[in-house]
């Protein structure tokens, strides 16, 4: 992380960073939620509890 902050200011100037793609951060999200709540849900079966 401290060499992509150096390297934003190789001119003097900083860059600015490009936009990220809000599909790609709404389906990270849904991957991330429903992996956990499966896991959570196979975990607390009640023959292991």
């Amino acid at each position: 992380m401290l060499a992509y902050s150096w390297g934003q200011e190789l001119d003097g100037f900083p860059r600015p960073i490009p936009g990220h793609s809000l599909a790609f951060a709404v389906i990270g999200t849904f991957i991330l939620w429903f992996g956990f709540n499966a896991g959570s849900t196979l975990s607390a079966h009640e023959l292991r509890i």
